[in-house]
This record gives C-alpha cells, sequence and structure tokens, in this order.
C-alpha cells in the first residue's frame, strides 16, 4: 500500500526498532510485502538503514517506484552497499527515477568499494560499459525524457521506454525490463503495448496462448488493427474458426485499411468462407486494395485471375509487380517465369523475345532451396488451389526452373528462324531498294543516251546482288569459298572504288532522290548561284523561285557528273572535298563483276551513299576515303563530318544498306561498325585478308 504522511508517530525503543525489524524482513522474505511494510516503516522512518534498504525492496516488488526510491536513497547516503546497488539498479533501468547510465555508474562504484558482489560484477561487465560509450547523445537525451515521462505514468512514454530497450535505442537492450514496461502500460489499457505484450506471449512457448488472446481482445475491441488482424490470423490457423470469427475480425482490420487483413478477407470470399458461396468480385476488390500497399501475394492472385480471365494487360502488370521485387521466393520465381511465357506468347504485350528471354533467365537463376514467402499451411493450401496453372505444382521452385530453361530453349530456336528470316527480308529490301536505282540510271541513260559503260554497271549491280542473295539464302558457307576462288582478274580496289563511287552518285542525282542531299544543293547555291546565305532548308524546300532553282542544279549536276571523266574531282566541285588514301595498291586482284567485287562494290556504294546523305555541309571538312592491309583484315574506312539532324530526317531512306552490311560482313567473318565521334562520323567494313589475298603474300601495314 502506499506510504502516507505522518505528522506524529510513536517513538520505539531499540529493543522495539529492531524487533519490528526483525518481523518485517521476514514478511519480506516469505513475499509478504504488505505485512514487511507494515513492520519495516516506522523503524524506516527512525533512521533503521537495514530496516530503510528493504523497506525499498518492498516498495519496488509492489512498483511502489517513487517511494523505493525514497528510501533506498536514505540507506544507500548511509553508505549501505546493498541499497548503493539497488539504487543504482534504478538508474540504469530508469525505475522510478529517469534513467541515468552515469549516475547508476557512481553508485554501482560506492557499493563495489564496500564489497558488494553484484555491483562488482557490474563494473566488471566490459562490454555492457563499452556498449553504454557507444550510445548516442540524442538517442541517450530521448530515452532520458521517455524515462521522466514514464514515471509520471505517461503511457505511450512507457511504452516508446520499452521499445528503447527492445531494441537497444539511447539504453542497453534489455527485453526483460521492456517486457516489463509493455506490461505496465498494458494493464493501465494502453492498446499498443497490449498487442505487443500479445506477441510476446504467443511466441512464447512457455506461456498460455489464451493470455495472448485476451490482451489482443482488449486492444482489438479499442479499434487496433494490428491486434484484429492476429486475432483473425489465431482462429484461423490455430481453431480452424475460419467460418465466423476470423472473417470478422478481418473485415474489421481491412476496413481500417491493414493490408494482410485485405488479402486475408479476399481469400475469405474467393473460397466462400462465411458466404454461401464463393464471391469472387469482392475477392478481387480486397485483394486490389491489398496490391495497392504491394502486398505480393495478393498482386500475384491478381495476376493470376486476370490470366485465366484473359485479362492478360492487367495480368502482366501485376506479374511485373511482384517479379521487381526484392524479395526472393517462390512466388517471386512463378512470377517471373509467366512474365516470360507471357512476352514469349505476346499475351497482353507485343511479342518480345528479349523481354522473355531476361526473365526466363532470372527464374533459371534461382537456386534452389531459397526462402519461401511467409504462408501458413492453410496459405499453401489455398495457393495450391490459386496457382492451378500447368507447370506450377507441388514443387514449385524446381518444376517452374525446368519450364522456363526449355522455354528458353524454344526462344533460341525461334529467334535463330527469325534472325534468318529478318536477314532474307533486309537482303530483299536491299535488292529492291538497289534495283529501283539501278533501273532509274539505265531508264535515264536510255532515254538521254548517255554512257552506256554506267547501264552495264547498274546491270552488274543487279546480277552480283542476286548472285549474292542465291548464296546467303541457300548456302551461305560458300560465299567466304566465292571469295577465295576469286583472285585473279582485271578488277582492283581502286577501279571497284570509282565504280562505287559513280553508283552512289547517279543514284542519288535522279530527280526523285534529290531530297535524300538537298543540303548540297542548297550550299552550292549559295556559294556559286548567289543564293541568299540566309536562306534556310525549310525556305529552299517550300519557295518556287528555290524549287525552280533546285530544279536546274539536279538536272546540271546529273548531266555533268554523266560526263565526268573524273568523278573524284566532280565531286571536290560540287560536294565536298575528298581525301583518297591508299587504293594505288597492286595486291588484289579479281574479275569484272565476279563475285568479290560484287560484294565490295555494294558496300563500297553503300557507306559512301551514307556519307554524301548525312554530310554536315556547316563543317565543310574534308571525307577521308581509306584501304588498308593489315595481317587479319583488310579494311575499307569512310570517315567524314555528321550532322545529326541530318540522320533525323525520315527521307533519308530506309537505313535496309546498314544492316546488309553487318549481314554481310557477319557471313564472312568479318566486321562492320560505324562510330559517330565528335560530330564525325566513322565506318569500317572489315573482311579477312585470306579471302582476298594469296597466302603466300605476306601483309603490308599501310596507312
Amino acid at each position: 500500500m502506499p506510504e502516507t504522511e505522518f505528522n506524529t508517530y510513536t517513538y520505539l525503543s531499540e529493543e522495539d526498532k529492531q524487533a519490528q525489524f526483525e518481523r518485517g524482513k521476514a514478511g519480506y522474505e516469505r513475499g509478504d510485502y504488505d505485512k514487511a511494510i507494515e513492520f519495516l516503516r516506522k523503524p524506516a522512518m527512525q533512521d533503521h538503514i537495514e530496516a530503510q534498504f528493504y523497506l525499498g525492496r518492498a516498495y519496488t516488488q509492489q512498483r511502489f517506484y517513487e517511494l523505493a526510491i525514497r528510501w533506498l536513497t536514505k540507506a544507500a547516503k548511509q553508505k549501505h552497499p546493498k541499497a548503493q546497488y539497488y539504487l543504482g539498479e534504478a538508474y540504469f533501468y530508469g525505475k522510478g527515477v529517469v534513467l541515468d547510465y552515469n549516475q547508476a555508474l557512481k553508485l554501482y562504484q560506492e557499493a563495489a568499494v564496500q564489497g558488494d558482489k553484484d555491483a562488482e560484477k557490474k563494473l566488471d561487465n566490459e562490454d555492457e560499459l563499452d556498449k553504454i560509450n557507444l550510445i548516442t547523445t540524442q538517442e541517450s537525451a530521448q530515452a532520458k525524457e521517455y524515462s521522466r515521462l514514464a514515471n509520471q505514468e505517461n503511457l505511450k512514454a512507457k511504452y516508446n521506454l520499452a521499445t528503447a530497450f527492445n531494441r537497444g535505442k539511447g539504453v542497453l537492450e534489455d527485453h526483460i525490463r521492456a517486457k516489463d514496461l509493455w506490461r505496465e502500460a498494458a494493464e493501465l489499457g494502453h492498446t499498443e503495448s497490449q498487442y505487443r505484450l500479445g506477441l510476446i506471449y504467443y511466441e512464447d512457448t512457455s506461456v498460455d496462448d489464451e493470455k495472448a488472446i485476451e490482451l489482443w481482445h482488449k486492444a482489438a475491441e479499442q479499434g487496433h488493427i494490428d491486434a484484429q488482424y492476429r486475432l483473425g490470423k489465431h482462429y484461423y490457423e490455430n481453431e480452424k474458426l475460419i467460418n465466423t470469427q476470423a472473417v470478422n475480425w478481418w473485415q474489421k482490420a481491412a476496413e481500417l485499411g491493414h493490408t494482410d487483413a485485405q488479402y486475408y478477407l479476399g481469400n475469405a470470399y474467393y473460397n466462400g468462407w462465411d458466404t454461401e458461396k464463393p464471391i469472387q468480385d469482392q475477392a478481387i476488390e480486397w485483394w486490389k486494395k491489398a496490391a495497392e500497399q504491394g502486398h505480393i501475394i495478393a498482386q500475384y492472385n491478381l495476376g493470376v485471375v486476370c490470366r485465366k480471365a484473359k485479362d492478360n494487360q492487367n495480368a502482366l502488370q501485376y506479374f511485373d509487380r511482384v517479379a521487381n521485387t526484392v524479395q526472393r521466393n517462390a512466388l517471386v520465381i512463378s512470377a517471373q517465369y509467366l512474365l516470360g511465357i507471357m512476352y514469349k506468347k505476346g499475351e497482353g504485350c507485343s511479342q518480345n523475345y528479349q523481354k522473355a528471354r531476361v526473365w526466363l533467365k532470372q527464374t533459371t537463376g534461382f537456386e534452389k532451396g531459397i526462402e519461401n514467402v511467409n504462408l501458413s499451411e492453410n496459405d499453401r493450401d489455398f495457393l495450391k488451389v490459386v496457382l492451378d496453372e500447368e507447370n506450377i505444382q507441388e514443387e514449385l521452385i524446381t518444376i517452374v526452373q525446368i519450364s522456363a530453361q526449355q522455354a528458353l530453349e524454344d526462344i533460341a530456336k525461334l529467334e535463330e528462324q527469325e534472325k534468318a528470316n529478318q536477314e532474307l527480308e533486309n537482303m530483299m529490301g536491299l535488292i529492291a531498294h538497289k534495283f529501283r536505282g539501278s533501273i532509274q540510271v539505265i531508264s535515264y541513260n536510255a532515254q538521254n543516251e548517255n554512257q552506256p559503260s554506267i547501264s552495264l554497271d547498274s546491270v552488274e549491280t543487279m546480277r552480283g546482288l542476286f548472285e549474292i542473295f542465291g548464296i546467303i539464302s541457300t548456302r551461305s558457307e560458300n560465299l567466304c569459298e566465292k571469295l577465295i576462288q576469286d583472285k585473279e582478274g582485271e578488277g582492283t580496289i581502286l577501279t571497284t572504288l570509282e565504280k562505287s563511287l559513280s553508283l552512289a552518285l547517279t543514284d542519288l542525282l535522279i530527280e526523285d532522290n534529290r531530297n535524300k542531299i538537298s543540303q548540297h544543293y542548297i550550299a552550292y547555291a549559295k556559294v556559286n548561284k548567289g543564293l541568299d546565305i540566309n536562306v534556310t532548308l525549310r525556305q529552299w524546300r517550300r519557295k518556287q523561285e528555290y524549287l525552280v532553282l533546285w530544279k536546274q542544279l539536279q538536272t546540271q549536276w546529273q548531266n555533268t557528273f554523266m560526263l565526268a571523266s573524273k568523278k573524284f574531282d566532280w565531286v571536290q566541285a560540287h560536294l565536298f572535298p575528298l581525301e583518297i588514301a591508299t587504293f594505288d595498291d597492286n595486291v588484289i586482284h579479281f574479275e569484272h563483276y565476279g563475285m568479290t567485287e560484287s560484294i565490295l562494290v555494294i558496300a563500297m556504294t553503300e557507306i559512301i551513299l551514307n556519307a554524301i546523305k548525312y554530310y554536315s555541309v556547316q563543317e565543310n571538312t574534308t571525307v577521308k576515303i581509306g584501304w588498308k592491309i593489315q595481317p587479319d583484315f583488310c579494311i575499307f574506312s569512310c570517315e567524314n563530318p555528321y550532322s545529326e539532324n541530318e540522320s533525323k530526317r525520315s527521307d533519308k531512306g530506309s537505313r535496309k544498306g546498314q544492316i546488309f552490311l553487318e549481314t554481310i560482313s557477319k557471313k564472312l567473318g568479318g566486321h562492320f561498325s560505324k562510330v559517330v565521334s565528335q560530330n564525325h562520323y566513322i565506318a569500317e567494313l572489315k573482311i579477312p585478308t585470306h579471302l582476298l589475298i594469296e597466302e603466300k603474300y605476306e601483309p603490308i601495314l599501310m596507312g
């Protein structure tokens, strides 16, 4: 009982004082703290040091901490070692006083000097002392404030101080002290403490679950949503009362926004718990609420339900959210597998083998034995119903991984076939494109009775394209053999370059292609035809007076180029400065219009076309065309100033030629590369040296 103030009291003789102390001490030792306090109080008030100590301890046992501190302090001031030790404990744990490690250590030291073994043991605990030194000032100050308020029966402060002890924040970690503080707050009606103490009891196998359930009921009835959810889970898992109590508590918690309760309530409606039959719409509604708060099982369930209903777009979105979670568990594997399959089949999206491969590889990358998602046995039974998917059964992880590996192999075969089809399609596209240009050249020459040699070159280019296409589409391995066999004749690299340049410009200078090199026409007109330097490309293309000049220039250029005997000089006079490097070697020979020349002409023509189309007239620097022979590769290169604006224009072409260059170089065992660096475009075609030069020849580095 709490101590009351006495204005007067009966003075005891030394004999009576000692007698009452002995009776009080006996009551303390047998656990009768009320009787102990009754007999200890008077001798304590008359400065009996042992009575003061035992009175303080009796009040401590009855949790009257303020009175306990009062009497322990009196005894400690009189050098009572055990009183000093227990007063130190009070400061150490914040019982009845504001938590203060420095004051506690001081009292331990005073007790230890007098030989108190408990105090000595406390001071010898170096690990504990080191931890005290590591506590930050801010955390310590916060814990002291919690301690001060807790001693004033502030329930939230008691809860916070308990949490601090439980986590070791600002105080030394002490789960027993945390549990005591939560119990004190719970008994005074603090709902969060009731819930937390319930968790401790529920997880403690030595404590009857009913204690936890009783505490959760008290908290749940005051609207504590975690307690409501836990009650539902308890009745669901342990008592199998899923038809009434579990659903009722989940309903309360779900309506207050509890994610897991929303998920389980969705399960209840899906399975028809506490309803006459399953209500799928209600299940989906609650799963959606849980999914929006990041519940991955709800997200997965929604994905499965949507896919069953052929709502593949939404299914894809839900599986994507699960697959991208940081957790590693069976549901994540399943979601990744299903994403891979859906991208492979084009379900809810465009068919995308690349994305399918990414997800399926992640699926196969998981090792067996990874953590399971936190599911109860009943949850797992439920998932066996929901996961009614082909290849997803009891051995979920293993089977999904095997299925994913098979799907990856299927994708590889499909991609290989699509790649082959794409190569043929690109080749056919290039042939159609080149045929159109060649036919236009032949038509123009026939109408204007121009040089027949150019028409012949165009015809042979068409024939070479047909032959290359025939070899690649049926016997691609024979292409290299054709080049090896074609190492004699009148054809050289320089004559091939001249032919390629002629074909490229003949193609670009026809009327239908003038838009592709409009920047060259306007630049030439500004320098040579008096065109205002401020005229923009947009104006050049739209105003009638400029269109007339443009048409005149196109006709003039087409005629003069056809008649020019020195094509390189014409280029420098009309388009840009040109530098031809190391083409005068006499090492490589091949038949005119043979396989080697056909490939080189088509490749060089395409590279030169791009250099002209994407040339930056603002830079107006030299285009460098080179050929060099190295031990492994012969390299044709073209470097030119590059305009990003020109590259973005849709009228420049289909870019199928570049795809052809990549395809043909790969078939030959070479490589085609293009690099944009500091407004310069560099294209390189590498062809294995042994395909062009006899092996007896020792290549010379040139450049």
